[in-house]
C-alpha cells in the first residue's frame, strides 16, 4: 500500500491491520461450533499481539519513520524465515518430488 498505492505510513499499517483483524476474527467464527478452540494458543498469540503493540507504540515516539520501516523490514525477514523453516519438509518434498 505503501509503495504502489502512496499510502502515508500510519493510514497503510491501520488499514492492513484492520483486514487482517476481520479476516481472523470472520476465521474464527466460522470455526465456531465444529472444533474446540485452542484456548492456550489463542492467548498465546492474543499476549504477543499487544506486547507488539505496546512495544511499537513506545517505540514510534522514539524513532523515526525511517528507522521503524527498517526494523519492521527485518522483523518480516526473520518471521518468513521462520515460516519456511518450520516448513520445509513440506516445501522440499514439493520442490523436489520425483515422478
Amino acid at each position: 500500500m505503501i509503495l504502489f498505492a502512496r499510502l502515508p505510513m500510519a493510514v497503510a499499517t491501520g488499514t492492513s491491520l484492520a483486514v487482517i483483524a476481520v479476516n481472523s476474527l470472520a476465521g474464527w467464527v466460522g470455526h465456531l461450533g465444529r472444533e474446540p478452540i485452542a484456548w492456550g494458543m489463542t492467548g498465546g498469540y492474543l499476549l504477543a499481539a499487544l506486547v507488539g503493540m505496546t512495544a511499537g507504540l513506545r517505540l514510534s515516539g522514539r524513532w523515526g519513520p525511517a528507522l521503524l520501516r527498517r526494523v519492521f523490514g527485518w522483523l518480516l525477514l526473520i518471521m518468513a524465515g521462520i515460516v519456511l523453516m518450520n516448513n520445509w519438509t513440506a516445501i522440499a518434498a514439493l520442490l523436489f518430488k520425483r515422478s
